[in-house]
């Protein structure tokens, strides 16, 4: 793994101040930019990148070299996946999946995702919001208006695109539903998650919370979440129940927390970045600017993604700062979420950014590590970033 750790203390009265270069951790492996390109996010594996553009087309481009192996009709997109050697897209009014290879559609279904699409092995999950119907309000010789709407997920298998199950919530999600482990976790606006089985949809458990949750994460056997009443959960994946009572944080979370094999890391929206160990917090930052969406974590490092186009890098067990990598010029700043895509892990990772500048301009640029000759892993000059000191964390009751 290329990451330059160097980093110098200065020291101000009491509190240290890492001063670290400005660095370049993982080697540039390429840079693609089109006026047509949209500012969604793309789908990648270890051999494909898939960008959908604003002139209603899925282009696939191969990695490492780059070099554009397909392009299709594909209507508006809102959004792309991959597997099973497909590429999944949705649009407003369908769902369709392509050949990852050649691009040739296998199969198209009427299907409305409002989220984006979801993959897991065989079975691609699709998640729609329907209005509530409107509804009449005793006393008054009136229709009332819907208020809200009602969370319908729907599994399909990949290979011919038939319905499975689906599953309506009843109540509207607050977030994103997550999958991992044979289930599928909801984050309804009832104030409760709820648990069902990937391959049949069948309820597995439902478990009321404080207040309405935020974008849960399952990992290690858990389900992690926070909510809107400054409660952080971690919950046993297998029946729903509190594996320790509630961490209390400072905010709400403002983006679905990540999992390693040790740690949670989660996001506030009031800027304070931290992580929890046991249902401890551990170490915590109060960041400079707003964080713009969900940090990644790999091999002992913590990617935290700020505007305008860095992306601050932690040591995951001190919670020390290891360096910035800077995605974009002064001009641009990230996409819309989620602003930055990854996969595999340790000497296989892949990172790709999704940045747009002032004129529209879209950039995907991919990053990867392992495979490419340490030397020409660049690092545009920069002067050194000085970093707050880290305050000392004291244990939280539990």
């Amino acid at each position: 793994m290329w990451l330059a750790l160097s980093a110098g203390i200065a020291h101000t009265g009491a509190a240290p101040v890492p001063v670290v270069p400005h660095v370049l951790p993982l080697a540039r492996l390429l840079s693609l930019s089109e006026p047509t390109f949209a500012p969604i996010a793309p789908a990648l594996d270890p051999s494909h990148l898939i960008i959908t553009t604003r002139t209603n087309e899925v282009q696939a481009f191969a990695l490492p070299d780059g070099h554009r192996l397909w392009s299709a009709a594909s209507g508006s997109a809102t959004s792309v996946a991959i597997g099973d050697e497909l590429v999944f897209v949705s649009t407003n009014d369908n769902v369709q999946a392509l050949d990852v290879a050649s691009g040739t559609p296998r199969w198209t279904i009427a299907a409305h995702a409002s989220r984006p699409l979801q993959w897991q092995a065989g079975q691609l999950f699709v998640t729609t919001d329907i209005p509530e119907l409107p509804f009449w309000r005793s006393g008054l010789s009136h229709w009332a208006p819907a208020t809200a709407a009602i969370g319908l997920v729907t599994a399909y298998r990949t290979s011919d695109g038939r319905q499975i199950w689906q599953h309506n919530a009843r109540t509207a999600l607050s977030a994103a539903p997550t999958i991992d482990s044979g289930q599928i976790v909801l984050p309804l606006s009832s104030r409760a998650l709820r648990s069902l089985a990937t391959d049949t949809g069948k309820l597995l458990w439902e478990e009321p919370l404080s207040a309405v949750p935020d974008a849960p994460v399952i990992a290690r056997g858990h389900v992690y979440v926070g909510t809107a009443d400054r409660q952080f959960y971690t919950l046993s994946a297998e029946n729903g129940r509190w594996s320790q009572n509630p961490s209390q944080v400072l905010s709400r979370t403002a983006a679905a927390p990540v999992v390693d094999e040790t740690r949670v890391y989660a996001v506030a929206i009031d800027g304070i970045f931290g992580a929890f160990e046991h249902g401890t917090l551990k170490w915590k930052h109060a960041l400079d600017s707003r964080p713009v969406a969900a940090p990644l974590a790999d091999s002992g490092i913590v990617f935290l993604p700020l505007n305008p186009g860095q992306v601050y890098l932690y040591l995951a067990n001190l919670g020390e700062p290891a360096g910035m990598l800077t995605v974009a010029d002064a001009t641009a700043t990230f996409a819309p979420p989620p602003f930055l895509v990854s996969c595999g892990h340790g000497e296989s990772f892949e990172l790709v950014s999704v940045t747009e500048d002032a004129k529209s301009t879209v950039m995907f640029t991919v990053y990867a590590r392992g495979h490419l000759d340490v030397s020409r892993a660049t690092s545009d000059p920069g002067v050194p970033m000085t970093w707050p000191p880290l305050s000392p964390v004291p244990p939280t009751s539990r």
